[in-house]
């Protein structure tokens, strides 16, 4: 009986992307559009084309695997020459189905780790080579990244003003009726004094407080203990709520920082602008999705009209550069609830 002959695990595999491309592409748009029932996207068509070039130059890049050491040979030739505006969500989409496509159609006999492993590296490098955040996605999340860290600036200065400023203005005033009373009225004016210096004592601590987290991130012991040493400081205490659920391990650092931010603004807006006498912060974190909320019994507002100075432009930019939504429930005198979902999966696309 003769020897069976199987083909090469490259060979195999280009086989494969090549055969199957229309059912790669299938899949890819599925994902997508969340499934064959919805409705095509209007920029399905120049999304489908980017992502059949990436196929092309993956296709030709594991052809050419085993001859690339030194033989002169281009990986790149007969490829689609040109760079393709796909956003993130859209690539590691194209590179999941892709895998999973050719799992599928491999043949009993193939060495599957070394296919898979070959297929990975030659999808990585078409899309990391051909592959561009579209132009208009990049300016506009550079933008709103510019505009949300402008905004941080500006409440580390308000900060600044609402409570080292107005500490530093208390100690001067103490100090000044120390210097009117000296002479009059010694003993009154050492309570000043002493007041003064206790004042001033305090005011350090605060300037230390806020190098440190300048300094360091606040969130470099997790979300959770950002939040909490947050909400159990002198400006909530008892009145603040905070609810966990999930394992926090499953959020990447970006998100642990970002969500603090968007939260502890949100908290902070309760106390400042709505005079809440109670906070209740929820966090709950799942495999696919985080979803955060902060609700507050105070003054409420209407959502349609933004007051100036809540940094609710700001905390929808943090929001929207990680893929995320926020909505804003409130009305005048009914308190204010500011919920958050950011998926797990995928970063904007």
């Amino acid at each position: 009986m003769p020897e069976t002959v199987h083909e090469p695990v490259d060979r195999c595999v280009a086989d494969i992307l090549a055969q199957r491309r229309d059912d790669i592409l299938l899949a890819y748009e599925q994902a997508l559009t969340g499934g064959t029932a919805s409705p095509p996207r209007q920029d399905a068509g120049p999304a489908r084309e980017a992502a059949r070039a990436i196929l092309v130059d993956a296709h030709q890049r594991v052809l050419h695997a085993g001859r690339r050491a030194g033989d002169g040979s281009d990986p790149d030739e007969g490829a689609a020459g040109s760079r393709s505006a796909l956003g993130y969500a859209a690539t590691r989409a194209l590179f999941r189905t892709t895998i999973e496509v050719v799992a599928d159609g491999l043949p009993p006999y193939a060495d599957r780790p070394g296919a898979l492993a070959l297929l990975a590296a030659a999808v990585h490098e078409s899309i990391s080579d051909r592959a561009d955040i579209a132009p208009g996605t990049r300016s506009g999340l550079l933008e709103m990244l510019y505009r949300a860290h402008l905004d941080e600036r500006r409440r580390v200065a308000r900060e600044l003003h609402d409570v080292i400023a107005h500490s530093v203005a208390v100690v001067l005033q103490d100090l000044e009726l120390f210097t009117l009373h000296r002479e009059r009225d010694p003993q009154r004016a050492e309570v000043k004094l002493r007041s003064g210096l206790d004042n001033l004592r305090g005011t350090l601590d605060m300037v230390r407080a806020a190098t440190r987290e300048l300094r360091h991130a606040p969130t470099q012991d997790g979300l959770v203990a950002a939040l909490r040493a947050y909400l159990e400081s002198d400006a909530f205490g008892r009145r603040t709520q905070l609810r966990v659920t999930g394992d926090e391990a499953a959020l990447p650092p970006v998100l642990h920082a970002e969500l603090f931010l968007v939260l502890r603004e949100a908290a902070r807006n309760a106390h400042v602008h709505g005079a809440a006498e109670h906070v209740m912060v929820e966090v709950d974190i799942t495999s696919v999705r985080v979803w955060a909320a902060v609700t507050d019994d105070g003054l409420g507002f209407d959502p349609t009209a933004l007051p100036a100075g809540t940094g609710l432009a700001s905390m929808r930019e943090r929001v929207a550069l990680l893929g995320g939504v926020l909505e804003v429930r409130s009305a005048p005198g009914a308190g204010t609830t500011v919920r958050v979902e950011v998926p797990l999966d995928g970063g904007p696309g």
